[in-house]
This record gives structure tokens, sequence and C-alpha cells, in this order.
């Protein structure tokens, strides 16, 4: 991985001062104020991450440290071990809520934290609080074992749902994660873990529908029927990152069941569906499978690319930040210019300079993607995902009018990512705008579709057959084809909108440095 592969809100890295190697890999004492109802989750092995030895070689933890300065790191430094846990409910990708719990290290107290972040210390249950508008949500301290301050942030939530949540975490001593998420946190081999619970989730009819409708089981009744039976035992899909002089990625789906001959088709069926959510990954093609029992494991390294991909999926609640222990000042980002300006009142320009870098990073990902073609149609999740990433960056003291380009450059994103969905688009390259065709669909509604169901149009979701018939009448062969002849004839759009990005992003620079004197080039 190059260029410190892992940019997005889960490449974390810390100032480790004089932390333990013990004390940085603990999440136990975090797990007692997780919410009761959570089916998955997300550990961030922080400290084997940084010292594994690509981590070394490339001195990832210096890295984070300057990426953190620009705004292109959501983790503050000084997070040692991030668990995040959520709510998914199938059709609402994103889920009910998400909640992050981390150790607070000495050295941060949760005021500075609000204060940096601008928001007010309130009390609920006799548990300081604040609320954070940019997030949605609350943010509370806990107190764990052996004086442990917790921060803890649930989002999106009400100041009565953090009431609630902050009074079962106090009344109940006990675990609340569910033994399968448990289970699969609890690999001190992998520095990133990510895990759903899927028993009782899938509906038959709707397993039944998209497998009817699968390319890679055309004309294969047998394996059909027998993956049919399979998913209904799903209980549950985790991804392992481990990152040693390389970084390897284990996919394992575990079932209820032992299962067969299938299996070879179940790499296929993964390519698709990602395909199909827009959420492609080019390793996974490639990718080695092996069956043990009940479970069916896909094992490939993983580029820094697709890595940030990945972890963009389950963008996270991620801490404020505030200024945190550090053995020495962190070297500044180049190019090492002092600005002729600080700019007028209220504008802060290194705030505007690391904005400004932020977005470009999340924009460049998507442009490697474009510029590469290979499955570039298959990645209009990843564009949703970077544009969410853009509006979440700190925007405190900013240029208004690099607000302005950021909220541009999100808002391209997104039009690709419709564009790439099938959605028309009407693209006025002359003044930069661009207008949706609402009639022109089917698109699927986010990237958690390919599980149980199928694309929704401008009308609703497309025939779904009927639900108590043993064999399910589908059109999602014909929609697949038909939202392909879309996307092929947009491209032209496509083109268009990446040339007013470029223009944008050359007009931005030559206005920053006209007015600052600062070079805002990468």
């Amino acid at each position: 991985m190059s260029r410190w592969s892992v940019r997005v809100f889960i490449v974390f890295a810390c100032s480790w001062g004089t932390l333990t190697p013990l004390q940085a890999q603990s999440y136990e004492g975090l797990l007692k104020f997780v919410p009761d109802d959570a089916n998955t989750v997300a550990l961030l092995r922080v400290h084997d991450f940084i010292n594994s030895p690509l981590g070394v070689k490339e001195d990832w933890k210096k890295k984070h440290e300057t990426e953190h300065l620009n705004g292109g790191v959501a983790i503050p430094p000084w997070v040692n071990v991030l668990l995040r846990t959520s709510y998914l409910r199938p059709g609402q990708g994103g889920g009910d809520w998400t909640s992050v719990l981390t150790v607070l290290p000495e050295g941060i107290d949760f005021e500075s934290i609000a204060k940096k972040s601008g928001n007010e210390i309130q009390e609920i249950n006799s548990h300081p609080v604040f609320f954070s508008q940019k997030r949605n949500g609350y943010f509370v301290q806990f107190q764990g074992e052996n004086q442990e301050r917790i921060l803890g942030g649930i989002v999106p939530a009400s100041r009565q749902d953090a009431s609630r949540w902050i009074s079962e975490s106090v009344e109940d001593e006990t675990t609340k994660l569910d033994e399968y998420l448990t289970q699969a946190i609890d690999d001190p081999s992998s520095q990133i873990i990510l895990a759903i619970s899927m028993k009782d989730m899938l509906d038959p009819v709707h397993i039944r529908y998209r497998l009817s409708g699968s390319k890679a089981l055309e004309n294969n009744t047998q394996a059909r029927t027998a993956l049919t039976l399979d998913f209904q035992s799903l209980q549950g899909v985790r991804l392992a990152v481990r990152v040693t002089e390389s970084t390897q990625a284990e996919i394992r789906l575990d079932f209820d069941r032992t299962i067969g001959p299938e299996s070879e088709h179940i790499k296929s069926l993964l390519v698709e569906f990602l395909n199909d959510a827009g959420s492609a990954l080019d390793e996974l093609e490639n990718a080695g499978v092996e069956t043990r029992g009940k479970s069916v494991i896909l094992t490939m390294p993983l580029s820094g690319e697709s890595l940030r991909r990945i972890l963009s999926l389950v963008t996270s609640v991620s801490p404020p930040s505030a200024s945190g222990p550090q053995t020495k000042t962190p070297e500044p980002p180049k190019p090492e210019i002092e600005p002729k300006s600080q700019g007028a009142s209220g504008i802060d320009v290194k705030a505007s300079l690391k904005y400004y870098r932020a977005v470009n990073h999340n924009v460049d990902d998507m442009e490697k993607a474009y510029k590469r073609i290979n499955n570039y149609r298959q990645t209009a999740q990843w564009h949703d995902n970077f544009a969410k990433r853009i509006d979440e960056l700190p925007i405190e003291s900013v240029d208004p009018e690099l607000l302005d380009y950021g909220q541009k450059m999100s808002s391209y994103l997104r039009g690709l990512g419709a564009s790439l969905r099938g959605m028309g688009l009407k693209v006025d390259a002359l003044n930069h705008s661009i207008t949706y065709n609402v009639e022109q669909k089917p698109i699927y509604r986010n990237g958690y579709d390919w599980w149980y169901g199928g694309a929704w149009t401008a009308y609703g979701p497309y025939n779904y057959g009927r639900p108590m018939k043993t064999e399910v009448d589908t059109n999602l062969q014909q929609v697949r084809t038909k939202q392909a002849e879309v996307v092929a004839n947009t491209q032209p759009d496509r083109d268009k909108i990446w040339q007013i990005i470029n223009e944008e992003r050359s007009t931005t620079r030559r206005a920053m440095v006209a007015k600052y004197g600062v070079d805002f080039q990468e």
C-alpha cells in the first residue's frame, strides 16, 4: 500500500506516549457500553496496524499525523482502539443507529473535545454529554473499569435516545454483543475486523429472487436449490484484514448447515452482488476459495484503494478531534509556505488549506478508478461514500469559497454515482450544472440491497414475483441488461462531469493562490 494507504475514517494512528502494547490492544472494557440490539460490529486494533511490518516500513504513524493535520483522516491521533457497532435493518442502508466507543488517554479530556468541536457540555443522567449537530447525535463520557474514561457516541440520536442508552449502559454490567459478533472480534491476528450477524435476516422469498436472477447460476437448478437453503441458514459474514509485509483480506460466510459442492459458486455470487450494488472490488474475482464444514472462506491480497473502499461502506461516527499528548510536534505538511495573509476576519488559511487537500484526496480516489476504466461502471456506491466523507469534513474557519468548492465536488461525485446506477443526467459543461432525470432508472437504493432484494425504480421496486410461489418469477436479468445499456449510453455525461471537476479544481486553486499567496496544489 503506497501513500498512506488507508486515509479513510478508519485510518487510525496514534501518538503512543507511555502506553503499553497491552493497554493499546484492550477492547473488552468497551463492550458493556454497546447498545443491546447491535447486529454489526467493527473493531479497529490501531497499535497492531501501525506497528505491523508494512506500517513500520512505510512510517504510517508519521503519515497519519500529517494526514490528520490536513483533514484527510477523521480519526484523531489519540485514538488507540475503536469499537463501532450499529443496528442494520434490511432496506435501510446505514442502519437505524451507529455507536462508537474508545478510551480517552491521559492528556485528552471530554471538555476539550466539546470545546474544539464548538459544542456545549450538558448533563444526562449525571453523565457529561454534548450534542453534535454535524453528526446529528450525542457524545457522552462513561466511567469504565479501573477509572478508565470512555468516550461514546451514538447517531442519529435524540436526547431521549441518548438518555436511554446511558441508563441501560450504567444499569446492565453484562456484555450485550451477541455471540457471533463477540467471537468474530476475538481474533488477535487481525487489525481490522468487520462483522454482521445475519441469523433470520434474509427472507427466503428474497433469497430465491436473487438466486433466480443470477448469471452465475443460470441453468444450474441443482446449485441454486442448494444455495437457497444455504443462505436461509446464513449466521453471519465477517471480514478480517491482516497487515504483515503486505495486506491480506479474508471474507468468511458462516452457515448453519454443511456446505457442499455448491460452494464453488459463492465467489461468483459475491462478485455479482457487489457489482449490482455498485461496490465492485477488483481483487475479489481472483480470491482463493476454501470450504470448512459450515463456512466458506475467501482470501485475497488487498490494495490500499480497495481497503479504503471497504471501510467507506461502514462510515463511522468519528470521535471529534482534540489536541493530545505527543512526543514531539508533527512536521507540517508540504508545501511549507507561510501565507502572505491570514485572510479575512474569521477565516483560517491553514484550516482552509487542510480542507481543500482533504476534498481533493477523496476526489482523487474516484478519479483513479475512472482512469483505470476496469469495472468503473460498478463503483456507484463508492462515489456516494466518498461524497459523504467530503460532507463530514471539518469546516470551522474555512474560506466560504472553499466550502462551496467542497459542496460542488460532493455533488459531482453523487451525480457520477447516480449515472453509474442508470439514472439519466443532463450535464451542462459550460455552466457546470447537473440535472437529474428521475424518470430514468432502475437503480439500487444502497450498498446493502445485494443481500436481500432488488433494485428500486422511479415507480417502486421492480418485480419480485409472487411471494407464495416456490419458484420466484424475476425480471432481474432484464433490468440488469437495461441498466447496463443506460450506463453505457451515459458515458459521455460522466466524461463531462470529470471535465467539470478538473476545471473547478484548477479555477479554485488559482483563486486561492491569488487570494492568500499560498500554493494550494498537492
